[in-house]
C-alpha cells in the first residue's frame, strides 16, 4: 500500500467508542480492508464473537486477528478457528497449560500471533510460553515474528 500502512487496529466497543464492527456502519472500512488484505486487529471483549465471525465471512482477505482473548473464551475462539481460515489470534492472555501446543496441534501455528502487551504488562509469560513450548523450532519463529511478518506483508 502506497501510505505505508500495514494494519488496522480497531477500537470498536459499543459500551466505549460507539462504533461498532458490522457491516451496515463500517462497510466501507472493512471493504477498504478487504480490497487490500490488509490485518485488522480488534480486541476479544470489544466486539461480539457473531459480529467478529459476520466479518471473516464477509469479508474473506480481510485477517480478523483478536487481541487479548482469554482461556474462557476458547469455545468461541476454537469454533471460529475450525470454520474460518482468515481468523487468527494473539496468546498473551490464553494463558493455559500448553495452550500454545493445543492450539498448533488443532489449528496449525500459523494462526497464533506473540504479544506483550508492554509496557501495561510484563513479557516475560508469553516469551515462556514460546521458549519452553513442547513445538519445533520453525514453529516458534513462525508464532514469534513471522505469521505477523506474512500478514503485513501480504498487504496490497
Amino acid at each position: 500500500m502506497a501510505s505505508g500502512v500495514r494494519a488496522f487496529r480497531a477500537y470498536i466497543s459499543e459500551m466505549t467508542y460507539n462504533y461498532p464492527l458490522n457491516d451496515w456502519v463500517t462497510g466501507d472500512l472493512l471493504s477498504a480492508l478487504n480490497d487490500h488484505h490488509m490485518p485488522l486487529f480488534v480486541g476479544a471483549l470489544e466486539s461480539p464473537w457473531d459480529d467478529i465471525r459476520q466479518v471473516c465471512l464477509t469479508y474473506p482477505n480481510v485477517p480478523v486477528v483478536t487481541v487479548r482473548p482469554k482461556y474462557r473464551e476458547t469455545r468461541w475462539l476454537y469454533a471460529l478457528m475450525a470454520e474460518l481460515p482468515n481468523f487468527h489470534l494473539t496468546f498473551s492472555w490464553l494463558a493455559f497449560h500448553r495452550s500454545i501446543e493445543d492450539v498448533c496441534n488443532r489449528f496449525g501455528p500459523e494462526r497464533l500471533l506473540f504479544s506483550t502487551h508492554l509496557p501495561e504488562f510484563s513479557p516475560a509469560i508469553t516469551i515462556g510460553m514460546v521458549t519452553y513450548a513442547q513445538i519445533s523450532e520453525d514453529d516458534k519463529q513462525q508464532i514469534a515474528f513471522g505469521n505477523l511478518d506474512r500478514l503485513m506483508g501480504g498487504v496490497r
